[in-house]
């Protein structure tokens, strides 16, 4: 557990828990096998592979390629930049923001906010209750439930089902190859091909 000043450069492995209510910073390779829980700050720099759970309720800030192969939960505020990787479900209460090139392989939800810049794969189910902002490139191939906001400026594709009881903004060139539920509002401005039935 850090509860104090702790700074770490080159290659680490982390093979238990790791509990952080202080100042952790890692520099390089890092290896973290089991539960990572912060509710401090958490600064990581290099190549990260984060195995174990990750929990944020403090502030976590990921520069370079990140990896992450279990569930990440967020209350707090976690900043991603670079090549990331959710292979675990993803759950948003906080505010979480990448940038860079981002796929993820498990499902979303999204209570808080969330802001996607670059070029982005969600390849499970995306739930939306908060407010999810993409930018650049994004390709959603599972369903997308909106109760809350989702704003898409770039080039999208959506292959799964799309439902909207709350907004939905599109700008830019976008494809729906799955249905479109519409209970709410739904904006489009550019290039739109739909390839499924439309229920409003």
């Amino acid at each position: 557990g850090v509860t104090g000043v702790f700074g770490v450069t080159g290659t680490s492995v982390f093979n238990g828990a790791v509990g952080i209510t202080g100042l952790f910073g890692v520099t390089g390779f890092s290896v973290f096998n089991g539960a990572v829980g912060i509710t401090g700050l958490f600064g990581v720099t290099g190549v990260s592979i984060f195995n174990g759970a990750v929990s944020v309720t403090g502030a976590f800030g990921i520069t370079g390629a990140s990896t992450f192969n279990g569930a990440v939960g967020i209350t707090g505020k976690f900043g991603v930049t670079g090549s990331s990787v959710f292979n675990g479900p993803v759950g948003i209460t906080g505010s979480l923001g990448v940038t860079g090139v981002s796929i993820f392989n498990g499902s979303v939800g999204i209570v808080g906010a969330v802001d996607v810049t670059g070029v982005s794969i969600f390849n499970g189910s995306v739930g939306i209750t908060g407010s999810l902002g993409v930018t650049g490139q994004s390709t959603f191939n599972g369903d997308v439930g909106i109760r809350g906001s989702l704003g898409v400026t770039g080039s999208s594709v959506f292959n799964g089902t799309v439902g909207i009881t709350g907004a939905f903004g599109v700008t830019g060139t976008s494809t729906f190859n799955g249905p479109i539920n519409i209970n709410g509002t739904f904006g489009v401005t550019g290039n739109t091909i739909i390839g499924g039935n439309v229920g409003v």
